[in-house]
This record gives structure tokens, sequence and C-alpha cells, in this order.
């Protein structure tokens, strides 16, 4: 069982084969329970076409906010009857919320991109009529 813990968007560059392309990207941190380690999952949609292009194999490399690097894959192989936008991601573990940190800022609200912690409610807004 997991609990969910943050989610965080971000942009980036995929790179395939060289070729890069900038892309947005969602991670959503969980703490599996029991060990108190924390996973994040990365996930990224990109067109269909543009890794057909490229002679997508398996893996691509998307090089986050920050600097740092994830390797991301599709769920199963890219071909012509692909959806047009194919999902890539991976799932990477944390010892503790310092390594989550280090290894992933977007979480900590610096830069462009919009984190948010679900276990805190939005703050009310007013409604005109």
């Amino acid at each position: 069982m997991r609990r969910h813990l943050a989610q965080a968007d971000g942009r980036g560059v995929l790179s395939v084969d060289g070729d890069t392309s900038p892309v947005a990207y969602h991670l959503t941190a969980f703490e599996t329970t029991g060990d108190g380690r924390i996973a994040v999952k990365v996930e990224l949609k990109v067109p269909r076409d543009w890794l057909m292009e490229r002679r997508f194999g398996a893996e691509a490399t998307l090089l986050r906010e920050g600097g740092h690097r994830s390797v991301v894959r599709p769920r199963k192989p890219v071909s012509l009857g692909s959806a047009i936008s194919v999902s890539l991601e991976t799932e990477q573990a944390c010892r503790d919320s310092d390594a989550l940190a280090r290894l992933f800022p977007e979480f900590s609200g610096r830069g462009k991109q919009n984190a948010t912690e679900p276990s805190r409610p939005p703050p009310p807004t007013e409604h005109s009529a």
C-alpha cells in the first residue's frame, strides 16, 4: 500500500537517440507503507509520430529541471498501432525526504513548476454572482 504525498509539474527536455524536444512532465510522490521510503513516478506524454521518426526503441532520457536525468519508458512497445500520444514513465526510489528534496527539487516550489500537497485543502475562493 502506498500513501500519496505530493505532486508537481515541470518542464524539461526529452532526448531520443540524440534528438531533443522540450516537454512538460508530471511527478507524483508516494510513501511506501512500512519502510518509510519514498517513490516518485515521473510521467510525460509524447507524440507517437515524433518517437517513430526517431526510431525510438525502448527508452528515452528526460532532462528535468535542475539538471537531473530520468530514463523513461513506455508501458508497451511503440508502433503505428499505438495511440497518437504515448505515455512515457519511470519510478525512482528515495531513501527519505532529504533525498527526495535533493533528487526532485520540483517538489520544493523552486522554479517554474507547480507543486501541490493534496493533504492540504486549497484556500477558499470567492465566487462572484
